[in-house]
């Protein structure tokens, strides 16, 4: 083999996209619990919570999923610092 052919090619990076969606809500649920757990098994400590948003909808953009039907789940999570969006911006 030639050297030529084991030099390496560089990776570009990858660019981190965003992208927006505008939906039309035409229903939501809310749900919320509060249990012992006992055996610490979903989180440490006495105590396990579940908070979650469901919101039903019809997509009026981007053009390419106009119309269609969307159910989308929010689920909370206190583990997550109140102060720090999820994703980087």
């Amino acid at each position: 083999m030639s050297r030529a052919s084991k030099v390496k090619k560089q990776r570009k990076s990858k660019k981190i996209e965003y992208c927006s969606y505008v939906i039309r809500i035409e229903d939501w649920t809310t749900s919320y619990s509060l249990s012992v757990d006992r055996k610490g098994r979903f989180d440490p400590g006495p105590y396990w919570e579940h908070g979650a948003l469901e919101i039903i909808g019809v997509v009026l953009a981007p053009a390419k999923l106009q119309n269609r039907k969307i159910k989308v789940d929010f689920l909370a999570d206190r583990r997550l610092p109140a102060h720090k969006p999820p994703f980087p911006r």
